[in-house]
């Protein structure tokens, strides 16, 4: 069947965006630097972790969805943000 031209974008897409690994961010080492929780797709938790409050959003899908037990948890999210060039959102929620 042959290699189709939209693979071959996707991979370069990936190289481009991910120099020397084909994979994204690893979110398995951030959970593991976090004392809160992370939630990443496939988890048990996630298609509720990801839900927003304002249903027009739902197909906002996002890589991970951290759950900080204090400021520091804040830190370590941003900075592998920042090293890992994916966007941060901050998202509130739970109160009053």
């Amino acid at each position: 069947m042959g290699v189709r031209r939209r693979q071959v974008v996707q991979g370069a897409l990936a190289a481009c965006l991910w120099p020397g690994s084909r994979r994204g961010p690893d979110y398995r080492a951030l959970g593991a630097a976090l004392d809160g929780r992370l939630v990443v797709a496939g988890d048990a938790g996630y298609a509720l972790a990801r839900q927003l409050y304002q249903p027009r959003y739902d197909r906002v899908a996002p890589g991970a969805v951290a759950y900080p037990a204090h400021d520091g948890d804040v830190t370590v999210c941003l900075e592998f943000a920042r090293r890992s060039g994916v966007p941060a959102v901050a998202r509130g929620g739970g109160h009053g």
